[in-house]
């Protein structure tokens, strides 16, 4: 029995700590394994995620290069092609806003390629034909064929290496015609390494195959091959990305640095603590199995024992990893230091508190849920809660957990896992702008307010800004285009000074700028913003638009941002800055392409419709000589169809005589490219050849490439005819500009000689001979200039109301001695009527007629002057005169030889006569009737002529009437002034009435003061003086009179109830004494003689630069005992007049110096001057307007070589008696 209780107690104490090991052993293994596959099962997730991000972003950044390229095809396609400088801008923002292409080209239609960007280091494919290579020249024709874009396969790049081509095929909008490819060529490693330059670090290898071929590698630079082949085998993941049509497989596995950041040694602590734990259990066992036999150990065991547990506890201090001892009741044991490194609580609170208190209220109930399945004894191999910092902040645990369910104890560990978090959310945030940028990039926008406001309320969203505006900067003017915000002061199209916002400081720096906190910088303090609206946070970026920044993209907020604003917010703004960018450029793109159609369309229409209005015939041809236009004047001349003149069909119409010489000139003209110019007769629809003048120029297009020819055609036969007219004409001239002159020198030869000094009455004949001649000659001018006034339309009518009598008494009196001197009988019946019209040039239409009349009329004969009115409804020509229904009509009326019935009307036009023998018989030119019509048709009239063959002929002039006269008061300032002196008012108001009666201005005072005091303000002609009147007598008042400078020479006659005699003897001061009551004869005549006496000499300035005029002009004057002053210049006359003061000033206007205008200004502006009579003298013809200039005094203007000398002399002496001699 002994024996078996001695053999049972060795066996518990050599097998009993064995077991106790085993049975703890499988436990720690356990509990190290879920910790190991959770840990891979992490990894494995996280290259997961890796792939799937990477080849997402490698496809859509791909796509987007690729489509960046099509978009360019389609401006090229729709803007017709580019021109090299165009695509090379275009092509250089593409590369600026999507970086990886090797280069951009372009391929002709032959396949050649011929435009690059950049050319450098890609000199090597410079006009490279790619039909050389039978893969890329199949490709080319299915991309041609499908007219779609078309990726290649991996090839080999002339500049070296390998790569990918992309090639989009163009066709022109217009023709769909074939305009080469749009070839982009990426090489794979930089463009894969340029799309994920922010994507992938050192943590992850790739690798990218096509077709079982390797074509991207990206891996550490100090990962040896073994190790990379080993992490390859283990730990890879596949991807297909589908390019187009092309199949990339992505490969990719973490590095040893990634495993080595996401391997915890916490499953290593575990084991080892656990085989410890193990090993502590089983030597507990034993101990107290061997406690009686092993006492004497007891001790060193002891030892051990407490050793063991202080390198357990040296272990459990070092770790990185959180590790603690957690009892049921919600309390921390035992925690290691990494707790309070971790999270700032000192060891003491945490043990103070249940571990609840600091879990983040959100994941208290999940982690009192995983509490609870701990304490019933299920293990936690992957929980994750946040607990507080001492800072207030909160970071991430990832647990692992198992229970003692005997101690009641838990044993944790966990490690910070929130700087993966928020990578994983910086990766997720990251993902999902760029959907939102992808949706952008491809939602078509009906407007731009949508696109605008879509992109503001998403950039608000990434970046928790509450206002977001698109603006435009224009000079110094920044203009709101689109805002969203919670500001109400902030609205679209709101303009401010560029200078007074944050985006100034964006425009400047052609940067992004940030502000965190505006109001913490001393100088952002005063910025105009910052004190208007207090926006706290800024960011905003440029947006560029064709190289040039067409505003800003910003975000803004009152609020403080917590934190700088991240790169990653940066560049979310910054590519959707790009992408407003992009959509401005396109639509300004299609706006200016828009603007090109239309004005090409509106340029075409405008030429077709001036074509087709100018009154010229129009042609075009092509390059081929062959004709593609011709204006509608051109088929209305021709009466054909367009179709029917078009190619060489017009030709048709040129007479047989002119089409070879035409022709011949046209295609000579068309080979040398050079312009011509002949005449040639065409077809016209009424069945007549017209002379037509063509001139063609050749036509080139932009490119200086010839185009054809175009030309225009006018219709010369008029011109042909009026030169065969001039030619007579001129004949006719020569003959009436000799005959005359050579008898003038003829005559005044003789005179000067002194042959005919001793025979007065040939001298007297010669005189007469030359003086007639000279008139003659006058005439042939006159008529000359006439007709070169009527056709230059520089004719001026100084109309006025005439008396129709008046008008033809005169014109007969100027034609009576050639009726005489032609022994023709002049009949003249007067008709008083009212007209509207220039006297001289309706003079000068009778005087025309009936010189006419007189020259083809028989010796004998009678020539008539009649008129009588007649019924007519037609307005008056002036309209600011009343309106008349009746016409006068005049008729000059001869027995001469008639006129043919054909010639009835032509007879009237320029150098038209019934024989131009005419001409050389009875003088004349033909143009007579001609400016007869003129004139008649400017006066709103009509003139024709009824004639019968050897009976006579009777021409008709046709007026308007005006009516009857209403009566108008005269204008009685010329009338002499007389100042009347009485102090009786019933003698005052006599006189008064029986001087105005007689047209006198009167002025009556009561006292001698009162006519002294008007005597000197209003200086009378004559004064009518009462002697006996209170006060002051007529004695002194005529006394007083006399003393003054202003009134001496003023005439005074006695008007008083004493006789002479009765009144003293008659004073040498006193012109005339009447005795009241006034005899109204002797009244009349004292006034007469009164007024002769104060008549001054008169005077008269001439002031013309022709002496021998001046000369003339002085001979009439003298004749009437009137003195005369010359000055040959206007500064000569202006000086001259300062001294004599004239009573007539004689004005010709071409003066040197100063001319008459001048003149005229002069006096205008010297009150002593500004009413003094003139006469105009010049061959000028005057307007209204420079006859209202010209106007001072009483004004008369006459017409140099229209007017004789006797006129002259007239007129002028007429105005002179005016104005010397008001009585009369």
């Amino acid at each position: 029995m002994w024996r078996l209780l001695r053999r049972s107690a060795l066996w518990q104490a050599t097998w009993l700590p064995a077991v106790v090991g085993v049975g703890t052993l499988p436990i720690v293994l356990f509990f190290w394994q879920s910790l190991k596959i959770h840990e891979q099962t992490h990894i494995h997730q996280q290259v997961d995620f890796a792939r799937v991000s990477i080849s997402r972003e490698i496809r859509s950044q791909t796509d987007n290069r690729i489509q960046a390229l099509v978009r360019l095809s389609r401006r090229w396609e729709a803007q017709e092609g580019l021109s090299q400088e165009n695509w090379t801008i275009d092509a250089e923002s593409l590369l600026h806003d999507y970086p990886g292409y090797q280069a951009i080209e372009w391929v002709d239609p032959n396949l050649y390629v011929r435009w690059i960007v950049p050319m450098a280091g890609n000199e090597a494919a410079q006009e490279f034909n790619l039909a050389t290579d039978p893969e890329r020249k199949a490709t080319l024709e299915l991309a041609r064929t499908t007219r779609t874009m078309t990726v290649s396969s991996m090839v080999d790049l002339v500049q070296g290496g390998k790569g990918v081509l992309v090639y989009s095929p163009l066709f022109l909008a217009s023709d769909q015609s074939f305009d080469g490819f749009i070839l982009g060529v990426f090489r794979v490693q930089h463009l894969v390494d340029t799309i994920l330059s922010d994507q992938v670090t050192d943590d992850y290898a790739i690798a990218i195959q096509q077709n079982g071929t390797e074509i991207y590698r990206h891996l550490p630079t100090d990962t040896p091959q073994s190790a990379t082949t080993s992490l390859r085998n283990r730990w890879s993941q596949h991807a297909e990305i589908d390019i187009h049509g092309t199949i990339w497989e992505l490969e990719i596995w973490p590095t040893s640095a990634l495993l080595a950041h996401e391997q915890s040694p916490l499953p290593t602590v575990i084991l080892v603590s656990g085989l410890l734990l193990s090993g502590l259990a089983t030597w507990v066992v034993w101990l107290t199995q061997k406690s009686q036999q092993r006492y004497q150990q007891l001790v060193t065991e002891s030892t051990e024992r407490q050793r063991a547990e202080q390198d357990l506890e040296r272990f459990f201090s070092l770790s990185v990893d959180l590790l603690c001892v957690t009892g049921t009741d919600g309390y921390f044991k035992h925690i290691n230091p990494a707790f309070e490194r971790t999270l700032g609580h000192p060891t003491e609170v945490f043990l103070s508190q249940p571990f609840i208190n600091f879990v983040h209220p959100d994941d208290q109930a999940s982690t009192l849920t995983e509490m609870e399945s701990l304490t019933n004894g299920q293990a936690t191999l992957s929980f994750e809660n946040r607990y507080r910092c001492r800072d207030g902040s909160y970071r991430w645990l990832h647990w692992a957990a198992f229970p003692a369910t005997k101690t009641g104890l838990l044993y944790a560990v966990a490690r910070d896992t929130t700087d993966r978090k928020i990578t994983e959310e910086n990766l997720k945030q990251f993902s999902a702008n760029l959907k939102h940028l992808h949706r952008i990039n491809t939602t078509h926008y009906e407007t731009f307010d949508a696109l605008f406001a879509d992109c503001l309320e998403t950039g608000r969203q990434i970046l928790g800004l509450e206002t977001g505006i698109i603006s435009q900067v224009t000079g110094q003017t920044y203009t709101i285009r689109s805002v969203q915000s919670d500001l109400d002061s902030l609205v679209a199209n709101q303009s401010f000074i560029l200078s007074n916002t944050y985006c100034a400081a964006v425009v400047k720096g052609h940067q992004t700028v940030t502000y965190k906190h505006v109001g913490g910088h001393a100088v952002m303090k005063g910025h105009p913003v910052y004190q208007n609206l207090h926006l706290e946070s800024y960011l905003g970026t440029p947006i560029w638009v064709n190289g040039e920044i067409y505003g800003t993209l910003n975000f803004s907020s009152t609020q403080i941002h917590e934190h700088e604003f991240s790169r990653h917010e940066q560049e979310i703004i910054e590519l959707m800055a790009q992408s407003i960018g992009r959509f401005l450029a396109t639509d300004l793109a299609q706006q200016q392409q828009r603007a090109i159609e239309e004005a090409l369309r509106e340029s075409e229409a405008r030429f077709r419709m001036v074509a087709n209005s100018a009154p010229v015939l129009l042609w075009m041809t092509g390059t081929d000589t062959r004709c593609t236009f011709l204006n509608q004047t051109w088929l209305t001349f021709t009466g054909r169809q367009l179709e029917q003149e078009l190619g060489n069909g017009w030709t048709e119409g040129i007479h047989p005589e002119d089409r070879d010489r035409f022709l011949d000139t046209y295609i000579k003209a068309f080979d040398a490219r050079s312009t011509f110019e002949l005449e040639y007769r065409l077809h016209r629809e009424d069945g007549q050849y017209r002379w037509l003048l063509s001139r063609g120029v050749p036509r080139f297009r932009s490119d200086d490439s010839f185009a054809g020819y175009i030309g225009t055609c006018i219709d010369i036969s008029d011109r042909h005819e009026v030169e065969k007219l001039k030619d007579e004409f001129i004949s006719v001239v020569n003959h009436e500009l000799r005959t005359p002159l050579t008898s003038i020198l003829g005559s005044l030869d003789l005179l000067a000689s002194g042959v005919l000094s001793t025979q007065p009455e040939k001298g007297q004949r010669m005189l007469q001979i030359a003086a007639n001649n000279a008139d003659r000659l006058v005439r042939l001018i006159n008529d000359m200039l006439d007709i070169e006034r009527i056709e230059s339309g520089k004719m001026t009518l100084n109309k006025q109301v005439c008396d129709g009598a008046k008008l033809m008494q005169t014109a007969t009196d100027e034609i009576h001695t050639l009726a005489t001197q032609s022994g023709i009988q002049l009949v003249v019946t007067p008709l008083p009527v009212r007209i509207w019209a220039d006297p001289d040039r309706i003079i000068q239409v009778f005087t025309n007629l009936l010189s006419n009349a007189i020259k083809f009329s028989g010796e004998g004969t009678t020539v008539e002057l009649t008129a009588n009115l007649e019924d007519a409804p037609e307005a008056a020509p002036c309209a600011a005169l009343p309106v008349s229904t009746q016409r006068v009509q005049f008729q000059v009326r001869d027995q001469g030889r008639g006129i043919p019935p054909d010639q009835l009307t032509t007879i009237f036009g320029r150098f038209q006569q019934v024989d131009a023998s005419d001409a050389r018989r009875r003088g004349g030119t033909g143009l007579g009737l001609a400016v007869c019509r003129s004139i008649v048709q400017h006066h709103g009239g009509r003139i024709w002529v009824e004639s019968v063959l050897e009976q006579g002929s009777t021409f008709f002039v046709s007026l308007p009437v005006l009516p009857p006269p209403t009566p108008v008061l005269d204008d009685d300032s010329h009338h002499p002034l007389v100042l009347v002196c009485d102090d009786d008012p019933s003698i005052r108001m006599v006189v008064e009435a029986m001087l105005e009666q007689h047209s006198y201005r009167v002025i009556a005072v009561e006292s001698g003061q009162a006519a002294l005091t008007q005597a000197i303000e209003q200086q009378p002609d004559v004064i009518l003086l009462n002697l006996l009147m209170p006060e002051m007598t007529g004695w002194e008042t005529l006394a007083a009179l006399k003393a003054r400078s202003q009134t001496q020479n003023i005439p005074v006659i006695i008007l008083s109830g004493l006789s002479p005699e009765e009144g003293g003897s008659l004073h040498s001061d006193i012109s005339d004494w009447i005795v009241k009551p006034p005899d109204e004869d002797g009244l009349f005549q004292a006034l007469q003689q009164a007024l002769a006496s104060s008549r001054k000499e008169i005077q008269v300035l001439i002031i013309e630069d022709d002496l021998d005029l001046a000369q003339v002009l002085t001979a009439i004057f003298e004749r009437h005992g009137i003195t005369s002053h010359h000055a040959a210049t206007g500064q000569t006359g202006i000086h001259l007049i300062q001294q004599v003061t004239p009573d007539l000033l004689v004005l010709d206007l071409a003066l040197p110096e100063s001319n008459g205008f001048a003149v005229v200004d002069w006096l205008r502006q010297h009150n002593q001057l500004c009413r003094v009579p003139l006469v105009i003298y010049t061959a000028q013809d005057l307007d209204d307007t420079e006859r209202q200039r010209l106007r001072l005094g009483q004004t008369l203007f006459l017409t140099k070589g229209r007017v004789s000398p006797d006129d002259f002399e007239k007129q002028v002496m007429q105005l002179i008696h005016r104005v010397t001699d008001p009585i009369g």
